[in-house]
C-alpha cells in the first residue's frame, strides 16, 4: 500500500500545536495510507507534553533530538520516514482536512513528481493570501522547463513529493531560508508537476515573535540567501531565469511582509539587492533593474492592498 510521511518539526510552539496536530487528525484520507513523523526539536516550552497527548491516542512516531534547526529536523524526518510520498508541515500552522486525500489523488492519477496547492497565510487580522499563489491559477500539469516560474514557489509547505525525486538532496543546515536550495534542486531535475488551484496550507504570521524569521529581516538574514545561491552554483548550472525568478520572488516577500512602513520595506529590500551585487550574484544592470522594479512594484502593491483592506 502506498504510504504518505507527514513531517512535522516542532520547537517551542505550545500556543499553535493543538490546532495543527487536530488539523492531522481530522484529515479525511484512509490513516492506514499515513505515517506521521514528529520531530521535537529540543523544545522547551510544553510542546512535549501535548504532542504526547497526541502520541499515545494515534499510531504516530515521536522523535526527540535536541535542538538542531528545522533543516536538520526536516533531513532526520526523510531518513526514517518509509512514504512512497513526503510532506512537510509546520507546528504553527494546519492543514485543510481533503489537503492529504485530494494531493494523494492527485498525484496518482497525473502520474506527477510533485503536487503543489495553495497557501492561505493569516495574522490576527485574517486571512491574506500567499505570495505565489499567482503562480497557482489552475488545476494543470506540466514539466518544470515549460513553466519556469513556478521555481518562485520556493516553499516545501503545500506540497506532495514523491519520494524517488529527493534522491540526494537534503536541507542545508544552519541556514534561513533553507527552502530555496532545496526547492531548487528538485525543480531543476526537470520534474513532471502538478498544481491544484485551492487553499489546503494555513500558515501563520507570527505578529511580534523574535523568532520568526520574517520578524527579523536584516543583513545576516540576506547574507543566508545569498549563500543559498552560491551553494545551488555550486551543485548545478544555474539558468538565469532561476536566478531572476527567485531574486523577484524573495523581494516580493520583503515587500508583501512590510507593508506598514514604506520607508523600512525599501530599506530592506535595496539591502538585500547591495548584498546580491557584492557577491557578484547579478551584474549592475540587472542591480539597476532591480531597484526600478522594486519602487514601482511597491508603489502599486501598496496601493491595492490598501483598497484591499479598505473593501474588507
Amino acid at each position: 500500500m502506498d504510504k504518505i510521511s507527514l513531517i512535522i518539526p516542532v520547537y517551542n510552539t505550545e500556543k499553535y500545536i493543538d490546532e495543527c496536530l487536530i488539523s492531522v487528525e481530522n484529515q479525511t484520507i484512509d490513516k492506514r495510507k499515513l505515517e506521521v513523523i514528529i520531530i521535537n526539536d529540543g523544545s522547551e516550552d510544553k510542546s512535549l507534553n501535548i504532542i504526547k497527548k497526541y502520541i499515545s491516542k494515534n499510531n504516530w512516531k515521536l522523535i526527540n533530538q535536541k535542538n538542531s534547526g528545522l533543516s536538520i529536523s526536516r533531513n532526520n524526518g526523510i531518513d526514517i520516514s518509509t512514504g512512497n510520498y513526503i510532506m512537510f508541515l509546520d507546528s504553527d500552522d494546519y492543514l485543510d482536512k481533503d489537503t492529504l486525500k485530494d494531493m494523494y489523488e492527485t498525484i496518482k492519477k497525473e502520474k506527477s513528481d510533485l503536487v503543489i496547492g495553495k497557501i492561505n497565510a493569516f495574522d490576527s487580522k485574517g486571512y491574506y493570501g500567499y505570495y505565489f499563489d499567482k503562480y497557482i491559477s489552475k488545476n494543470e500539469t506540466f514539466y518544470y522547463k515549460d513553466k519556469l516560474d513556478i521555481i518562485a514557489t520556493t516553499s516545501v509547505c503545500c506540497k506532495l513529493y514523491s519520494r524517488k525525486i529527493l534522491k540526494g538532496i537534503k536541507f542545508i543546515p544552519n541556514l534561513k531560508h533553507e527552502d530555496h536550495n532545496f526547492t531548487a534542486q528538485i525543480m531543476l531535475k526537470n520534474i513532471k508537476i502538478t498544481t491544484i488551484n485551492k487553499y489546503y496550507y494555513y500558515r501563520r504570521y507570527r505578529e511580534g515573535e523574535k523568532d520568526s524569521i520574517m520578524q527579523n529581516l536584516n543583513k545576516d538574514t540576506f547574507n543566508d540567501l545569498v549563500k543559498n545561491y552560491e551553494i545551488l552554483s555550486s551543485q548545478v548550472t544555474l539558468d538565469d531565469n532561476v536566478i531572476k525568478y527567485s531574486i523577484r520572488k524573495m523581494l516580493n516577500y520583503i515587500i508583501n511582509n512590510i507593508v506598514n512602513n514604506k520607508k523600512e520595506a525599501k530599506e530592506k529590500v535595496y539591502l538585500y539587492i547591495d548584498l546580491l551585487k557584492e557577491n557578484k550574484i547579478i551584474d549592475k544592470n540587472y542591480y539597476s533593474n532591480l531597484k526600478t522594479y522594486t519602487k514601482f512594484y511597491y508603489l502599486i502593491g501598496s496601493f491595492y492592498k490598501n483598497i484591499e483592506r479598505k473593501l474588507k
